[in-house]
């Protein structure tokens, strides 16, 4: 019956996505989704006639001009919005009698549900027909198929923007946001199984990384459920993006809501149990414009966030530096889940302890020995208490931060509940200037166990400092510490250390180690680290095996795919890129990144007494743009991907093309819509 019947099929697609710009040029295992789409849905028995509605918009020149080169692909061009007019047009001129509604997202779309769509609204003479009425198929095999006098119905009664974008949305009736629902017999296409908590579509990262894996590994004309087959023989692969909830687009443009309306409201109930509503300064509301901010997020992958509202970010934070590859990376994450098929922690040791520590110990200078931890402060405080029992001495002297320990963060702001006898065995002194540090030996002779510092940071490090400080500690029987929980596996594979060619006698690893997994490691001299046997440093999870399986495919990525160097690479673009944004808007006295490429820092010039104002309007308009910066760049490999990079430039002109105009006003603090951040301390 449905060969005397005028059956066209409309893809709709555009370019302009904002959680995954270009998604229908996407490379799919060598050919583009949108291609791998089309070839699928040829396959179909009913279909006639095949076109791509597409937006006039100059975005989509590009799709237009790949998708000429395919053969029996018509495509039209209309109205940006008003998708609903581009499909009456089509209709109109090919003189239609059953119209099948398809979008630009789903490559796995199958010729056989398809079919059964179009059966159904034939045999049922239905005016709407649909999988989607009760879903029971994947996300991303989405098919609706309706009658020419259904659409025109549609067309003559739908006034509001949300229904002309929605091109269906009237006659299915089951969005809240449709402003009124036609009166039609429907058709509902259904599995006996229901397969609907599986996701095939294409709309986030998580997305394009499952359909490539996919790809990679099955036929292009593989059925639906040949593809079932597979995934369940490969559940690793099937788990990958099964946390990304049901595109929330249409409900964030169209419903007048707070953007950040379920991070205000989460707040409160998490202000009531946990301080500060977090577990760390540093992710708390006092770093951001609370009220116009997000203050939770749900989940990552690559460089990009989401939060808990549904808001995408690309994000120069990375959790504080511990994601140095991206979020949920594919290998690191492949290895986490086979070890906890193995078991988390056992009653005693696994050989992943001493794995890592052999890897440890080819790329680390200094590390000759190594003991685990899980934060930075563990083994921190670890080598400082291994420094005095070495030495039998007290004094510590510091140049950096070095975690929130006693002995430590007496020195600072934030020393409240430290004794005041704890504070007084802590000295500072000045980073690069070797005379400070010789002062305190000076004022202290044969006191001090240890000075650690953090050998790279914010500063460019003067190698002769490093050097002369070395001979320094060693004439005066002082233990030398690096604390690189952040220069290490950033700067270089093996540290600062290695990069600058001076080795210090004890050494303090984390971060970025596990790409996010929980794990800090103390190395040093196996004259010194043999006292480990004695100093009773003891943990529960130090030999966790999760985190340790984590950190062995980190750094095994690391060193294959050569990461450090192109991400420091990707660096020193961005410093120039940043920079030329902010001197094309004459904002060059106000603000400029720095010239360390591996760890960029946006450095406020404002006065004073305006800096905290001028800080929270920046941060506001970065995450208006979709930008999550503090006062760093926080970068990982997964920021050197090409579209993360222009994408970054873009959102950071249009942030700064807002602050440029609110600096002509004499009180900077009216467009500040939220709180003022405030610092937790300076110490770098």
């Amino acid at each position: 019956m449905s060969k005397k019947l005028k059956i066209v099929c409309i893809i709709q697609v555009r370019m302009g996505s904002s959680r995954l710009p270009n998604k229908a040029l996407e490379d799919l295992s060598g050919m583009p989704s949108i291609e791998r789409m089309i070839r699928r849905v040829k396959k179909s028995k009913n279909i006639n006639k095949l076109y791509i509605a597409t937006g006039n918009s100059h975005k989509n020149d590009i799709l237009v001009k790949s998708i000429n080169r395919i053969k029996g692909v018509k495509i039209y061009r209309g109205d940006d919005d008003n998708v609903l007019d581009r499909f009456y047009q089509i209709a109109l001129k090919e003189n239609a009698n059953i119209i099948v509604r398809l979008t630009g997202d789903c490559p796995l779309i199958d010729p056989e549900i398809i079919d059964k769509v179009i059966s159904s609204l034939i045999e049922n003479k239905s005016d709407y027909a649909s999988n989607i009425l009760n879903r029971t198929y994947p996300d991303g095999l989405d098919v609706e198929a309706f009658t020419m006098r259904t659409l025109i119905e549609t067309y003559q009664n739908v006034k509001d923007k949300y229904s002309k974008e929605h091109v269906t949305s009237y006659m299915h009736g089951l969005s809240s946001n449709t402003k009124h629902k036609g009166d039609f017999k429907k058709s509902s296409v259904e599995n006996k199984i229901n397969f609907s908590h599986l996701r095939w579509t294409l709309d986030e990262e998580k997305d394009l990384e499952f359909l490539k894996a996919l790809f990679s590994n099955i036929d292009n004309n593989s059925s639906w459920m040949n593809i079932i087959s597979y995934l369940l023989a490969n559940p690793l692969l099937n788990m990958r993006n099964l946390d990304v909830p049901e595109n929330e687009g249409g409900r964030l443009r169209y419903k007048k809501i707070d953007k950040f309306q379920k991070s205000n409201n989460f707040f409160k109930k998490a202000s009531k149990t946990i301080p500060l509503g977090s577990q760390t300064f540093s992710k708390s509301h006092i770093q951001w414009p609370k009220g116009v901010a997000p203050l939770f997020f749900d989940r990552g992958h690559g460089a990009k966030v989401v939060d808990i509202d549904g808001n995408h970010y690309i994000d120069y934070i990375l959790g504080l530096l511990p994601v140095s590859l991206g979020y949920c990376d594919l290998d690191v994450d492949n290895a986490v889940i086979k070890q906890v098929n193995r078991g988390a922690i056992f009653s005693m040791p696994s050989k992943l302890e001493n794995i890592l520590a052999e890897k440890l110990k080819d790329l680390i200078p200094s590390a000759e020995m190594v003991r685990y931890g899980k934060n930075g402060s563990d083994v921190t405080t670890a080598a400082i208490r291994l420094a005095r029992a070495y030495t039998d001495r007290d004094l510590i002297a510091v140049a950096g931060y070095h975690g929130w320990h006693d002995w430590y963060i007496g020195t600072s702001t934030r020393s409240m509940g430290v004794p005041k006898s704890v504070k007084n065995l802590t000295k500072k002194f000045n980073f690069n200037d070797i005379e400070s540090i010789k002062a305190l030996f000076k004022k202290y002779p044969k006191k001090f166990a240890a000075v650690i510092i953090e050998p790279a940071g914010l500063i460019e490090t003067d190698i002769n400092f490093l050097k002369d400080l070395k001979a320094l500690c060693k004439s005066e029987k002082t233990i030398l510490i690096f604390d690189e929980i952040i220069s290490g596996f950033r700067i270089d594979l093996g540290g600062a250390q290695k990069y600058y060619g001076v080795k210090p006698d004890l050494s303090c690893f984390g971060k970025g180690m596990a790409n996010g997994y929980p794990l800090s490691a103390l190395v040093g001299k196996r004259r010194i680290m043999k006292l480990m046997e004695e100093i009773f440093f003891s943990t529960t999870f130090g030999g966790e095996n999760i985190s340790l399986a984590a950190s062995i495919a980190t750094l095994n990525k690391m060193e294959k795919l050569k990461t450090i160097e192109k991400v420091n690479n990707f660096g020193s673009s961005l410093i120039v890129s940043l920079n030329k944004i902010i001197n094309d808007n004459k904002l060059n006295k106000y603000l400029e990144v720095s010239k360390i490429n591996w760890w960029p820092q946006l450095i406020i010039k404002s006065e004073k007494e305006n800096e905290a104002i001028f800080s929270s309007i920046l941060r506001q308009e970065f995450i208006q743009n979709g930008l999550i910066i503090g006062s760093t760049f926080n970068l990982c490999y997964s920021h050197c991907d090409k579209s993360s990079h222009l994408a970054t430039l873009n959102k950071f002109q249009k942030s700064l093309e807002n602050v440029k105009g609110y600096l002509n006003s004499k009180d900077l603090s009216q467009y500040l819509k939220g709180d003022i951040i405030q610092k937790t301390f300076k110490v770098r």
